[in-house]
């Protein structure tokens, strides 16, 4: 228990820090007024992002945990947890990036208008980052955690760096780049974990079979909602003919399956 318990709480510490830091050298390097725009952007978008994990993470870590010996069907969970989390994350990352100026401005009001840039790029960080949501759990279900604090300590040496150099070089649309492209490091750690190093073997192709619908329904909604921004169409209903266009091409494209899936969850709440 202690040779896993050190890990974990290693890994937990340094993903502390590692989510924190930038607030730390944002408020050092730029002050207070832009910490505060870049905090909205993060709250916005990530801390949504981590609301959801935590969640999802807690309820499958034991399921892994028990599965283990299974890795079929370890490989078929993780593949549904990624894909539900797609199907939620992606259509409000959607709407910032695409309507995120008129949001802020009439919400918030024009004095927070620098966070538009910011917040736009963090929402494509997290629908990079929501690609890998169930690593953790699955990293510590399998016995693992000292690969997960190896990631930790890689992805902290990847993003530092390259998190204090956008900073110096563009400020806070520097930074969000910076996050984005550290969320893409992120990506590539977590396929080559599948690839060479976990009993769990999930290829690119098992991850762009399993979430073509996210993907294909993400695509199509991005087009129409910019279209109908660039006719002047209002924020409010174009994040109402987001959801149409986005939750219509899923339910076409696996309704079937969300029907299983709802007629075991009922059938589970009867006999409990």
């Amino acid at each position: 228990m202690f040779g896993f318990g050190v890990y974990t709480t290693g890994s937990n510490i340094l993903n502390y820090l590692y989510n924190n830091i930038d607030y730390l050298l944002i408020g050092k390097l730029l002050g207070a007024s832009a910490l505060g725009l870049y905090t909205l952007a993060f709250v916005l978008t990530d801390t949504f992002r981590g609301r959801l994990m935590a969640v999802i993470n807690n309820v499958m870590y034991p399921i892994y945990g028990k599965k283990q010996n299974d890795l079929v069907a370890i490989k078929k969970y993780y593949l549904k947890v990624v894909l539900f989390n797609c199907l939620l994350v992606f259509p409000v990352m959607i709407f910032f990036i695409v309507n995120g100026e008129p949001f802020i401005i009439h919400v918030f009001g024009a004095k927070w208008h620098d966070t538009v840039t910011p917040l736009q790029i963090l929402s494509g960080s997290v629908m990079l980052h929501i690609l890998v949501s169930g690593n953790t759990s699955l990293l510590r279900g399998l016995g693992r955690p000292g690969m997960e604090m190896k990631q930790q300590l890689l992805k902290a040496a990847i993003f530092l760096p390259s998190l204090a150099f956008g900073i110096y070089y563009d400020g806070l649309v520097g930074a969000a780049w910076a996050i984005l492209i550290n969320k893409l490091f992120v990506v590539l750690i977590a396929q080559y974990g599948f690839s060479f190093l976990l009993t769990v073997k999930i290829s690119v192709k098992d991850f762009f079979t399993e979430l073509k619908v996210p993907f294909i329904a993400a695509a199509v909604s991005f087009i129409t909602i910019y279209l109908l921004k660039m006719v002047g169409i209002n924020f409010i209903i174009n994040g109402i003919c987001l959801c149409i266009v986005y939750f219509g091409l899923v339910y076409l494209l696996m309704g079937d399956e969300l029907k299983i899936l709802y007629q075991g969850f009922k059938t589970k709440r009867t006999q409990s």
